[in-house]
């Protein structure tokens, strides 16, 4: 996700969106989400926005996630 991230930023993008619409972010656990959304913002850090998506399958699901973002 690093390689990615840093990818993206060398492209030019103006920001970063994790997880994206069209990933397989449904499919990650809590755990495995927060940690790629950290790897994220470690890389973005001081380069570009990163803008964290909140969606999942429960509302439950939906607030714990914003609330870790």
């Amino acid at each position: 996700m690093d390689q990615i991230a840093q990818f993206c930023i060398d492209a030019g993008a103006s920001a970063l969106v994790f997880p994206g619409v069209a990933s397989e972010f449904d499919h990650l656990s809590a755990e495995e989400r927060l940690s790629l959304l950290e790897v994220v913002c470690r890389v973005a850090h001081g380069k570009v926005p990163v803008v964290s998506g909140g969606g999942k399958g429960t509302p439950e699901e939906i607030g714990s996630n914003i609330s870790k973002a």
